[in-house]
């Protein structure tokens, strides 16, 4: 068993996500984000490139975004390095946030933010295993689990 350590976590910032600052700051400013390693990008088609050497580095990856942010992240692991991923949890901060209220991160994204690195950092943090769908038309591919969601949600 490893012993966890703060390291070990990356925390990627999608700003642009439902324009929510104040949140962020929130994130980015608690006890609990000293010694992670924070990747804040400019726009969500930098996520890519934010991402590539991640899976390798990183035993938890920390996604602060709505469900459009957790789609790229999802799909550019599952493409890049479905061999190696880390465990994910989406702490929300986007204007939907679907994907990780389904994940059980129902407070503000600070707090589940607190929550998820307290029990990381006490090896207490308890996952579950999520199955993907994986969607193929010629040689794009695609993956998720809340296909179709936020429009519906919108209309209602």
């Amino acid at each position: 068993m490893v012993t966890p350590k703060a390291h070990d976590v990356v925390l990627l910032c999608n700003p642009l996500a439902g324009g929510r600052w104040r949140a962020l700051a929130d994130v980015l400013d608690s006890e609990e984000a000293k010694g992670v390693r924070r990747i804040v990008t400019d726009e969500i088609d930098d996520v890519a490139e934010a991402l590539a050497g991640v899976s390798q580095r990183a035993r938890l990856l920390c996604v602060y975004g709505g469900d459009g942010t957790i789609y790229h992240v999802i799909n550019q692991l599952l493409l890049r390095h479905p061999e190696s991923l880390p465990r994910l949890a989406f702490l929300g901060g986007g204007t939907m946030n679907v994907t990780g209220r389904l994940c059980g991160m129902t407070g503000s994204p600070g707090d589940n933010f607190r929550n998820v690195m307290r029990a990381f950092m006490t090896d207490e943090l308890h996952w579950r295993d999520v199955p993907v769908l994986k969607v193929s038309h010629g040689a794009t591919t695609c993956y998720g689990f809340t296909f179709g969601m936020g429009p519906l949600v919108r209309i209602l």
